[in-house]
């Protein structure tokens, strides 16, 4: 694109723009257009403090214009590197083989003169902690009406620069369609020193998959360095998910963002899923005050009961998973099945489901156990949260059926149990692709799980081979001797 090319493709978009393209005189007509720049952020920023803000200011924009690889390395064994493809990616691969290619390198490096900048004297650092980072750590971002998190509202405002009225009203909370600017957004208040949340559709937080694993990567090798400090972590909040997406239907059903934090390295990854407002409370301060980490909380947008009291909620999340003995048959002990939940919606109808089953077949024993902290499940020592062997068998049984019902896919909750002793006596379920835009009962159909929409059936033990038929292909094994009551089904 030529200059003119560039000033009407970014003159459409809001900004006026200021090329600098003089390599011959480049430091001066930057350092020029950098006063300029300022001068016109005054301008708008003036006239907003004064009460006459001015109508979609045109916010300045510097274009600088250099060949490609510029103030690197001009040639290498006689092929041209500036200006051409060579400058892509890593131009001097082997320097510390390659003598021609260190001495390259070490002068390129020294043509900054990072010695003059950076002395025990200066003042930058100084002058960054002053004026980039605010000195107000009450200050958060948010996103919200959609994703019902407005009440958020009733302590910031928003920051709508085209809205008169919530331009430059100092609020924190900044929305736009567009969730991989929203990603670069957080990025930046991240590393300045500050703490954001990004609150998403569950749908649409794939759009930001690979931006988030390549901030996992940067946040990787940071740590490996000793001049970085910890900084907050980056956290995410999936508060329309598909259990509840009755108006939008199957394009808005989309739990895939989990596996993609999933995959990255156990040191940063953690996904929460917790069951109710209280343990929604407790692990939002956690992940607020916690640093560097990828932190993802799946909820509900939509009002739930809540289980927990927040002296209770604190410790479940503190655990990770715990035995609900209120849902189980005497609190939980000897069971013949385990009914386990990770889920908003999933929880509520496991206990549904538990409920059902004790009132239907009292003799069959059963734990009902909550997950919040989806790594707890991972094989023992395969990441930092993970129950110990003997942790895990004192949840889940060394031998009685498990039956999982998970929030995302059933193929990552899968992946996450490998490695677990006797999964041979486990059935996970897990969301299926299949919706449409209807009530939140059929939304649920397809998928859930256990019995809650399945009590018509014939429930039976047999004294022989001994399984509850639940309508699946495989029964569960229970005790022998042991007949449930249909008759209300």
């Amino acid at each position: 694109m030529d200059d003119k090319e560039i000033v009407a493709l970014f003159s459409g978009y809001g900004y006026q723009c200021c090329i600098v393209s003089d390599l011959g005189n480049l430091d001066h007509q930057l350092a020029a257009a950098l006063q300029w720049a300022l001068a016109e952020i005054r301008t708008i920023q003036n006239a907003a403090r004064s009460g006459k803000p001015i109508v979609k200011p045109r916010w300045p924009m510097i274009v600088l214009r250099t060949p490609k690889g510029y103030s690197g390395p001009k040639f290498l064994d006689g092929k041209p590197i500036e200006g051409n493809y060579r400058a892509h990616q890593v131009p001097l691969a082997s320097p510390t083989s390659v003598p021609e290619q260190f001495k390259l390198l070490k002068e390129w490096l020294e043509s900054y003169k990072s010695w003059e900048i950076f002395d025990l004297n200066s003042q930058l650092l100084e002058l960054i902690d002053q004026y980039l980072i605010p000195p107000d750590p009450c200050k958060r971002m948010d996103e919200l009406t959609s994703n019902k998190l407005d009440a958020a509202l009733e302590f910031q405002g928003r920051n709508f620069q085209w809205d008169p009225d919530s331009r430059a009203r100092g609020g924190r909370v900044i929305e736009i369609l567009s969730e991989h600017t929203c990603q670069a957004h957080l990025q930046g208040y991240t590393l300045t020193g500050r703490t954001g949340i990004f609150p998403s559709y569950e749908s649409f937080l794939g759009i930001i998959h690979t931006m988030m694993v390549q901030y996992s990567k940067f946040s990787k090798m940071s740590r490996e360095l000793s001049w970085r400090k910890d900084i907050s972590s980056i956290n995410y909040i999936e508060t329309s998910t598909w259990t509840r997406q009755e108006h939008n239907g199957f394009s808005h059903q989309n739990p895939s963002f989990i596996g993609a934090v999933l995959n990255l390295k156990a040191k940063f990854a953690r996904v929460y899923l917790p069951p109710d407002a209280n343990c929604m409370l407790s692990t939002l301060s956690h992940c607020l005050g916690s640093k560097n980490y990828v932190n993802l909380i799946v909820g509900s947008k939509q009002e739930t009961p809540v289980w927990l009291s927040p002296e209770q909620a604190a410790e479940h999340c503190r655990r990770g998973a715990s035995i609900w003995p209120f849902a189980s048959t005497e609190n939980g002990s000897n069971p013949d099945v385990v009914v386990v939940g990770i889920g908003v919606e999933i929880t509520f109808e496991v206990i549904t489901a538990a409920s059902m089953l004790r009132a239907l077949c009292p003799a069959l024993r059963l734990r009902v156990v909550n997950v919040t902290d989806l790594m707890v499940l991972g094989e023992s020592g395969s990441h930092p949260h993970a129950l110990s062997d003997d942790e895990f068998t004192k949840l889940f049984t060394e031998e009685k059926p498990v039956l999982f019902n998970y929030h995302g896919y059933s193929t990552e909750l899968r992946g996450l149990l490998f490695g677990r002793p006797r999964l041979d006596r486990v059935v996970v379920q897990g969301y299926q692709e299949e919706g449409t835009t209807t009530t939140p009962l059929a939304v649920s159909g397809p998928y859930f799980v256990l019995l809650f929409s399945r009590t018509n059936r014939s429930m039976r033990m047999y004294s022989r081979d001994g399984f509850l038929d639940a309508g699946t292909e495989q029964g569960v094994p229970i005790r022998r001797g042991q007949v449930c009551d249909s008759s209300g089904a």
